[in-house]
């Protein structure tokens, strides 16, 4: 209830991941910017979708606004938006956190599926030693089991140009396209 939405501001990387479907890709730096007195805050999200039988990712970056909910709300942001060719509507919570970290539970849902999971946020790619002290000991206080949480490979390296003759697709690029459209398919 006293969270300070412009403590948020700036880039934040996901680190952990709650929710195998929708919280472990790869590569997800997140830039949050907050005008004081706004409603909202504009949100960059990036992730890369792995494309498991060609090879390299998908690269997604999603711009979101976040409502930033009355004090009477549960949830901190209510976020509509697009991912994937699906509409999405989130209720994001954050739990717990400091200028080091920040712990963000959701809830969602689109098309497919009714979703939740939770995630972690720290300033740096990986989870420095220190902050994953304190931020295992906020989850596990809310509830939630530090081993079930995944780590997000934020490596980010550079994916080669596309060249525009090979710009085609295959039936190979099948089972990466599913997987991109409707995430957790493909085991």
């Amino acid at each position: 209830s006293n969270f300070d939405v412009a403590s948020l501001n700036g880039r934040w990387y996901k680190v952990k991941g709650y929710n195998e479907k929708y919280d472990c890709y790869l590569c997800q730096p997140n830039t949050f910017e907050y005008a004081p007195g706004s409603p909202t805050m504009k949100a960059d999200i990036q992730l890369r979708v792995p494309k498991i039988k060609s090879g390299g990712a998908w690269e997604n970056i999603v711009k979101e606004n976040l409502v930033i909910s009355g004090e009477q709300e549960r949830s901190t942001f209510k976020v509509t938006g697009e991912i994937f060719g699906l509409s999405f509507d989130e209720e994001w919570y954050i739990l717990a956190g400091d200028d080091d970290y920040k712990l963000v539970a959701y809830k969602g849902k689109n098309l497919q599926d009714v979703y939740e999971g939770a995630f972690i946020y720290t300033r740096t790619p990986s989870l420095p030693a220190d902050v994953e002290a304190k931020a295992r000991k906020a989850a596990e206080a809310k509830g939630y089991v530090w081993s079930k949480f995944c780590t997000v490979d934020n490596g980010c390296p550079e994916l080669p140009p596309v060249r525009e003759d090979s710009a085609t697709l295959s039936l190979d690029d099948i089972p990466d396209l599913i997987e991109w459209f409707a995430p957790g398919t493909v085991a």
